[in-house]
């Protein structure tokens, strides 16, 4: 195994692991990101070649989200008897928990090698009222890398000083190989239910079962199969798959996930109880690392977190776990 520590402008560090069997994941303490992971050579993730379309980073490349990933409906999060305003940064919602988002924070590093794996762990304060969270939170964000298995393992660990929600996530565009886009990719979801929204503002407002839908994933199917049906892009917000799925319980030798084309397969693994499922359905002409533009349909997000934001008493630890199994189509074989 090898790691090694680079320096960006701004004081933004990347560290680059890399072990036995192929994997390299290139990490970054902006944002406790995930900046690159290839296989064979080959891009896993999308990931944008300026470090300035990095580091402004709107489209969340690889970030950590939190503490609320996805949507709060005006701003407004209720704890106990307290009503916090939370900033406001699309229309009325917060979105990703607004411009002073963890993800948008450089995080303290720390290293740890051994022979079966490399750890990189990022360290993250926020002070009471950041934007307009209640209480001094604690994060913690680890990566392992194995030696002889193309394994990612993931654990977020929040801790507040006061009762608060947390869901945490990260954003991660996955296209397996340089693909031209993620339409040729399968995608398989155990989940029995997804998510519906509201029309004026695209907040999540319930759930319905997929069976007998176009959200039916419990079987691996194409992205392209129904991507064009008309109910995902009869509004103004949407453009393809955005939705949240609940995941069934299962077996831990089961993935939860699974996205595969003709030369890679990635089984995601996860203790959170939902997937929210992104295919980037609007261009925004970000050159990418491999000189490609970032079209539409070009990355697929595969953001695990939780179902709701998860309510955790004062000084108590929120932990979940993530683990990306990659393959190659040809070792199946």
């Amino acid at each position: 195994m090898n790691v090694e520590t680079l320096y960006g402008k701004h004081g933004v560090e990347f560290i680059s692991v890399s072990n036995d069997v192929g994997l390299e994941v290139v990490l970054s303490n902006y944002g406790a990101s995930i900046y690159e992971l290839k296989l064979d050579l080959e891009d896993m993730i999308l990931t944008p070649k300026s470090f300035e379309t990095f580091f402004h980073n709107t489209k969340y490349y690889g970030l950590t989200v939190g503490r609320i990933a996805g949507r709060v409906k005006n701003g407004l999060l209720k704890i106990g008897e307290q009503t916090y305003q939370l900033e406001q940064n699309e229309g009325t919602n917060c979105l990703h928990s607004g411009f002073h988002s963890i993800c948008f924070k450089k995080w303290r590093t720390q290293v740890v090698t051994t022979k079966e794996y490399i750890i990189v762990r990022f360290y993250l304060t926020t002070k009471k009222g950041e934007g307009g969270f209640n209480g001094k939170c604690d994060y913690i964000v680890t990566y392992k890398v194995y030696a002889k298995d193309n394994i990612l393992l993931v654990t977020y660990d929040g801790c507040c000083k006061e009762d608060t929600y947390f869901a945490l996530t990260n954003h991660a565009y996955f296209n397996l190989g340089d693909d031209k886009d993620i339409l040729n990719h399968h995608l398989r979801i155990k989940a029995n239910e997804v998510s519906t929204f509201d029309v004026e503002d695209f907040c999540i407002n319930g759930y319905i079962p997929v069976e007998n839908t176009i959200y039916d994933f419990r079987e691996a199917k194409l992205i392209k199969k129904d991507i064009k049906a008309e109910e995902l892009h009869n509004i103004k917000w949407l453009n393809g798959y955005d939705h949240r799925f609940r995941l069934e319980e299962l077996p831990r030798t089961e993935a939860n996930v699974s996205l595969s084309n003709g030369n890679y397969k990635l089984d995601v693994y996860t203790d959170y109880d939902s997937v929210h499922v992104y295919t980037g359905g609007f261009t925004n002409h970000d050159v990418l690392i491999n000189d490609d533009i970032d079209d539409v349909y070009k990355g697929v997000t595969l953001e695990c977190s939780s179902f709701a934001p998860e309510f955790t008493k004062k000084k108590e630890h929120n932990i979940h776990h993530v683990k990306y199994v990659f393959r190659r189509k040809s070792d199946e074989n």
